[in-house]
């Protein structure tokens, strides 16, 4: 009892220390994408008809967005919005065994961090997480009311109203809702041989949901989109070839850590556990919702089948009935199983995974969040009487790139946003969060070709600190003295005396107007470096060289 105890406290601590890095994350994310236009959009009925009739039939997330955009506070959004994900994996993991709840909740959380199919787009952008987030929340609300109902005749009534508003969330995800309520009704007119009308109401009102999603002419006028053409053109045949052998293996490759996890448990469970998959009571196991669900998890990706686009954040759905097949499974074993030393074993290497990538991923987010401190900072000053330009965000490396959010921005929207003439923006190389700290070196003489040349240098790790980045910040005049043939050499002495050359071609680089040379050094971490030799030579003729200087770190 008092090893089950202190397993708890650790389940807890496993628990808070995720919600904190969910909290962090979405503090430290700016506006981006679409938000700018659902901010604008606002609670305009008649633009809301507008955008139903041409765009989409999402009527529910279409709300959800603005009404999270109205929040300015950034302390007060990164708690709503974390909020949302500690509701969706509360839903998942509510059963009627207390004692393990906190257990499943505290894995569900990290598989839902390490395998998430698209983590930024659905979870911390705003107009992303209103129609993958919190739609979420709807539909597994009444997909766990449902399977509770079949197994022990218990429903919440406000399942009812939930349900209209579960039917209109995302495409897939309410026809997987559907199809599992139809499942539901089935199994209970086989076993009672007669209609439950409590699941059947709510069947009818999750497809008149649907059909307000679904039969929105919005659907057609999108499909219709000249980016779509290549698809539309191809045969049913072809559309069917390239879903199943295409897209799918994404669906499975974006979340495998989930899936093998799924597979792995309900396996255990048969081998195991040797159960029937029904009850002395004739009621479902909770081995056999978890394969329905599992099975839901990969319908659910094949009825995008007919959907020209199949983004990652649309894999979403899949991914949350996948993770419900992880809980159910944990919920049917038995403590003393999931208290193996193998299986503590593993869960120990998924959360030290998930510390691990947690660091990298918030070391990334936390320059986007200076990067766009600079933004605005460049937007406010701008006097509007031409275009006002900024530098896209630039993610620093990350274990994967489902942890970015959706770097396309409608800038017509952000130009009305902040009531700017047009804002335009342009690429960059390097985090240039680096360059507006002060948090530079000087040489004794910071003479190059010209007086003067070099500004200042910039240095950044990035990749669990095992890169140096270096950005040499030159004058205007100094880049306009370029020489014959030249090139930059750039040589590194690390601590045990070993040499390093790292010559490069001239790759200049602007940030607000300033320049900038960039020179990035794998495997190779700061602490390692101890002087560095830098300047322009001739690449014809090196020994002749144009400028040199050197400074220890």
């Amino acid at each position: 009892m008092k090893h089950q105890i202190s397993n708890k406290y650790i389940y807890f601590s496993v628990c808070v220390i995720f919600f904190s890095v969910i909290y962090v994350l979405n503090y430290y994310t700016p506006l981006q994408s679409d938000d700018y236009g659902y901010a604008i959009l606002g609670y305009n009925l008649e633009a809301h008809l507008h955008h139903y009739l041409t765009w989409s039939g999402r009527i529910v997330a279409d709300f959800i967005s603005p009404t999270l955009l109205l929040i300015n506070n950034k302390f007060l959004i990164a708690a709503i919005q974390t909020l949302g994900v500690l509701l969706v994996l509360l839903l998942i993991s509510k059963f009627d065994n207390k004692a393990k709840r906190l257990y499943i909740l505290s894995v569900i959380s990290i598989v839902f961090f390490l395998s998430h199919p698209s983590f930024g787009q659905s979870n911390l952008w705003i107009v992303g997480s209103a129609n993958y987030l919190w739609t979420s929340v709807l539909y597994v609300f009444v997909a766990k009311e449902v399977i509770g109902y079949v197994q022990n005749k218990k429903i919440n009534p406000i399942a009812y109203p939930v349900s209209l508003l579960a039917g209109c969330t995302n495409e897939n995800a309410s026809l997987t809702l559907v199809g599992i309520i139809i499942l539901s009704v089935l199994y209970l007119l086989i076993k009672t041989k007669k209609i439950d009308f409590k699941l059947l109401s709510i069947l009818f009102l999750t497809i008149i949901g649907a059909i307000f999603l679904l039969a929105t002419p919005g659907n057609e006028s999108r499909m219709m989109d000249p980016s779509f053409a290549q698809w539309r053109s191809l045969s049913l045949i072809e559309k069917i070839d390239l879903h199943i052998f295409h897209r799918m293996p994404d669906v499975f490759k974006s979340s495998k850590l989930a899936y093998i996890i799924a597979i792995a448990l309900i396996v255990l469970c048969l081998r195991i556990e040797k159960s029937k998959p029904i009850t002395k009571d004739d009621g479902p196991t909770d081995l056999l919702i978890s394969a329905v669900l599992l099975f839901a998890s990969i319908g659910c990706s094949l009825v995008m089948v007919f959907s020209p686009a199949f983004p990652d954040r649309a894999k979403t759905p899949s991914f949350i009935f996948c993770i419900m097949s992880i809980a159910y499974s944990l919920n049917f074993l038995r403590y003393e199983i999931l208290n193996n030393y193998i299986i503590k074993t593993l869960y120990f290497i998924i959360f030290i995974t998930f510390i691990a990538e947690s660091i990298s991923v918030i070391s990334s987010y936390h320059s986007i969040n200076l990067q766009n401190s600079m933004r605005i900072k460049l937007i406010a000053k701008s006097n509007n009487e031409k275009e006002t330009l900024i530098p896209e965000f630039y993610f620093k490396p990350m274990p994967s790139s489902t942890y970015k959010f959706d770097t396309w921005t409608n800038f017509d929207a952000m130009s009305k946003y902040y009531n700017k003439k047009n804002i335009v923006a342009y690429g960059t190389i390097f985090d240039y969060s680096v360059i507006d700290d002060n948090n530079y070196k000087i040489h004794d003489s910071s003479d190059m070709q010209t007086k003067n040349g070099l500004k200042g240098i910039y240095i950044y790790s990035e990749k669990y600190l095992l890169n140096t980045v270096f950005l040499f910040e030159l004058t205007h005049q100094e880049r306009l003295s370029v020489q014959p043939n030249q090139r930059f050499f750039f040589h590194v002495t690390d601590i045990t005396g070993n040499y390093h050359n790292f010559d490069f071609d001239p790759n200049y680089t602007y940030v607000n107007d300033r320049v900038f040379l960039y020179a990035k050094l794998d495997n190779i971490p700061l602490w390692f470096i101890k002087s560095v030799s830098f300047g322009s030579f001739d690449s014809t003729s090196p020994a002749k060289r144009y400028s040199q200087l050197h400074f220890t770190l």
